[in-house]
């Protein structure tokens, strides 16, 4: 058995996590009684994960999905960083594709936020945020330009919105300073935050997302040189984000960037079918898995294709549901079998791949 929970990390709907859980162990319970389980056997099989609707402690710092898995005597609990699908699945096998999400996870990207009394640069997967130390990188203009800096009173804010639009324009400030001076002085400062953030990123790589007000952005924009600075930016003033806030929105700008291999690895799926070397059939893909043939596998992550194998036979069956113990999730195998035959899988939504079989694939041979 197979079972994706997800539950609420924060706030006054933390109380549903309980019920939650419950309501997990008496659908697997219902599930098992159906293929044949003794209902006593089905207890004694989900009482460790019964338990955990009853754990305060654990409810009190929960993850974003519990995964349990259970065979037998043998019982796994994995906490998912992620929101998953509610799922049960209960079969001959455990179902893994919705894990597929945690492939590449520490794929970086980075975040730079822009203010002239305090630049910082954030380095993110999709879990995670933290700021980075930038050593002798000038972190504010009067760092970058000390005595030099022509008058130390002017400073950039968030200003107001712009008639029918959401987005807030840089108002500059200055007193007796001229305004071309004042940009002149912070395009030096941008550019010595530049060659310190190029330096940083050298060996490690990844999209960089800008966040600051639109003048900032505008400035720094002119000077970087870094090569993987995104277009689209998060405007307004950082400070006012939490760092949850900021990383939610950057990933959402750096995702497409981060797994762009993704993208690449359907652009050219077409060509390949036609010579024979590429496939969408889904009974086709499934024992070419089983055959170690599959080179690299585009599946989707939100559905499932229920059905049953023969290899012996090379014959596939698909069916709608999952109607009995033997049916399994055609792409939970054809990805796990990939996996098994060292070959590389890009889980993507439904949307992304083949409508009609939730899948394609790329041969070895």
């Amino acid at each position: 058995m197979s079972c994706y929970t997800p539950l609420v990390r924060a706030g006054p709907e933390m109380q549903q996590n309980p019920i939650r859980l419950k309501n997990a162990v008496r659908l697997a319970s219902l599930e098992l009684s159906k293929q044949g389980l003794d209902e006593r056997e089905a207890e004694r099989m989900l009482a460790p994960m019964a338990r955990l609707s009853e754990d305060y402690e654990f409810l009190q710092h929960p993850v974003d999905t519990l995964a349990v898995f259970v065979a037998d005597e043998r019982l796994e609990i994995h906490r998912i960083p992620v929101v998953l699908p509610e799922l049960l699945v209960v079969g001959a096998r455990f179902h893994v594709k919705p894990l597929l999400t945690l492939v590449d996870t520490d794929r970086p990207f980075h975040v730079l936020t822009l203010d002239q009394h305090g630049v910082a640069l954030y380095s993110a997967t999709r879990f995670d945020i933290r700021e980075v130390d930038l050593g002798d990188t000038p972190r504010t203009l009067e760092d970058a330009l000390g005595h030099e800096l022509t008058d130390p009173s002017l400073q950039v804010h968030s200003g107001v919105a712009r008639p029918g639009s959401n987005r807030r324009v840089g108002v500059y400030h200055t007193q007796g300073g001229g305004k071309d001076e004042a940009k002149r002085e912070l395009e030096v400062f941008f550019h010595r935050v530049d060659q310190g953030i190029v330096e940083r990123l050298r060996t490690v790589g990844g999209p960089l997302v800008l966040a600051g007000v639109e003048y900032l952005l505008a400035i720094y924009r002119g000077v970087n040189s870094y090569a993987h600075l995104m277009d689209e930016v998060i405007e307004g003033t950082p400070k006012l984000l939490s760092g949850e806030q900021l990383h939610r929105r950057a990933w959402a700008i750096a995702e497409p960037a981060v797994f762009r291999d993704r993208e690449a690895a359907l652009s050219g799926i077409d060509n390949l079918v036609a010579v024979g070397k590429a496939s969408r059939e889904l009974a086709t893909v499934v024992l070419a898995a089983y055959d170690g043939r599959v080179e690299t596998l585009v599946v989707a992550l939100d559905e499932q294709r229920w059905g049953t194998i023969d290899v012996a036979r090379r014959r596939v069956k698909s069916f709608l549901t999952q109607s009995d113990a033997n049916g399994v999730d055609l792409l939970d195998v054809a990805a796990a079998q990939t996996l098994l035959h060292a070959g590389t899988v890009f889980p993507l939504p439904r949307t992304h791949v083949l409508a009609n079989s939730g899948i394609a694939a790329v041969f070895r041979y």
